[in-house]
């Protein structure tokens, strides 16, 4: 069973259309651990010697992020379960991490492992900017996190930008972030992403995608999404754009999907809002079956779909 950076880097892989054995391969370790201990909002001193520290000596997450751009290897960066970690140096539009978002242009994984926590590790930019924003390196990984409070001003990605490389996310709730232009929660303008066992609630944009706007390939898998509001629809799916929903839970006021000269393959899954489930246009839709729809609109005749209420009760964050 694959665990941690193997299991992603397996997934990432599968996302890419690698059509190998690979459950088996194990890629390298992490290089470099950073334990966060501050959660004050600092930059590194030296960034390149391989030292997470700040003007006081401590490792500040920008500071471990900032470290962690200059290594090709793998880094994972560890926070405090429990723990709210404000990001307060404002500056949009730069791209070393040194101010606005934490920009990421090497491999790094994120999660909330640190000894001593417990539950999610909560990051909130507080509508300075987006939280993440990955430029370069193969693979990036997010574990056990909150993100909030991202505002990109007039840009896409409300919580996270993926402009390079294969992006997991799991275990994390995306909430309370919003976007001048697409993805309230989440753009992918590059790379690919794959979110499991996670919750998107609260999110908006002003064009697509409340939630996650997406022209790449994108899966969502064991994840509920809900009450995101933008433009088009909860997620969006447009372009080159090849989005998968297995055994997700979609609900709320907006559309939980909209397509313009895509595909989108349902499986599993449920979608329950109060207006047209589905928005499509010009685009390729596919079930691979056991979907429940509360209306028509998203053409699915796949084995054991269903046009039925599911009955759902309103939706907790239940830790998912």
């Amino acid at each position: 069973m694959t665990t941690g950076i193997t299991k992603w880097m397996v997934r990432g892989l599968l996302a890419l259309g690698v059509g190998v054995a690979l459950a088996a391969c194990s890629p390298p370790p992490a290089a470099v651990v950073f334990l966060v201990d501050t959660i004050a909002d600092t930059v590194d001193v030296a960034p390149g010697d391989g030292v997470c520290a700040d003007a006081n000596g401590d490792c500040s997450l920008r500071a471990a992020v900032m470290e962690a751009n200059t290594d090709p290897a793998v880094t994972e960066i560890r926070l405090t379960g429990g723990t709210t970690y404000p990001l307060t140096i404002a500056g949009r539009g730069e791209d070393a991490a040194a101010t606005g978002d934490l920009d990421l242009s090497q491999p790094v994984y994120v999660r909330a492992n640190a000894p001593g926590g417990s539950g999610m590790a909560t990051i909130d930019a507080g509508g300075l900017d987006r939280v993440f924003e990955t430029h370069g390196g193969p693979y990036h990984y997010f574990e056990g996190l909150l993100l909030t409070g991202g505002d990109p001003g007039l840009a896409s990605g409300g919580a996270m930008a993926v402009h390079a490389g294969f992006v997991g996310v799991e275990d994390t709730r995306i909430t309370g972030n919003t976007a001048g232009v697409d993805g309230g929660g989440i753009a992918v303008e590059g790379g690919s992403l794959w979110i499991e066992d996670s919750t998107i609630d609260d999110n908006s944009a002003v064009g697509y995608g409340g939630a996650v706007h997406s022209s790449r390939y994108t899966l969502l898998y064991q994840t509920t999404v809900a009450d995101n509001q933008a433009f088009n629809s909860q997620v969006a799916s447009l372009g080159n754009g090849d989005f998968r929903l297995v055994s997700s839970t979609f609900a709320g006021d907006d559309a939980a999907v909209g397509a313009v000269g895509s595909r989108v393959v349902f499986t599993n899954s449920v979608l329950e809002t109060t207006g047209s489930d589905c928005q499509i246009i010009a685009s390729v839709v596919e079930s691979e079956g056991n979907n429940v729809v509360s209306d028509s609109s998203c053409g699915l005749a796949g084995p054991g779909d269903q046009v039925d209420d599911a009955l759902l009760k309103p939706l907790t964050d239940n830790g998912g």
